[in-house]
């Protein structure tokens, strides 16, 4: 994914890269502080919204969100949060036409954002036999 000022967003199975193709350099962004076991961080979807901020899903963490490479927020699972994330393991990212946020979640369908980012509304698949 490339940000509005030309950088590019790497996601691999040891983490987060950047590459500035001014500089022609790489970046690895340190994501190990939102993980306490220390192990590497295996990226599964990078997403910019409209309002330019970058979103990035880890395998079991949850989701980053940066506003240029600056860590601006980050949302996980809560069982004690209804409005958390439904899980920890999103595999798409999504902005509709209304700039609505969508995170879609292994197993646990569907998330949206609120307007105001304060949380998350849970649509699941009830799977009828």
């Amino acid at each position: 994914m490339v940000d509005d000022s030309g950088k590019l967003w790497i996601g691999t199975n040891q983490g987060l890269d950047l590459y500035d193709p001014i500089t022609r350099h790489f970046k690895h962004i340190n994501l190990r502080k939102n993980n306490l076991s220390g192990e590497p961080e295996p990226i599964r979807c990078i997403y910019k919204d409209s309002h330019n901020s970058i979103w990035v899903s880890i395998k079991d963490n949850g989701v980053i969100m940066y506003r240029g490479e600056k860590q601006y927020g980050a949302f996980r699972r809560d069982l004690n949060n209804v409005r958390a994330l439904a899980s920890n393991n999103i595999n798409t990212i999504f902005e509709d036409s209304h700039k609505r946020l969508w995170f879609g979640a292994n197993g646990r369908g569907l998330d949206l954002m609120d307007n105001d980012r304060s949380g998350f509304i849970h649509y699941h698949t009830v799977l009828k036999s």
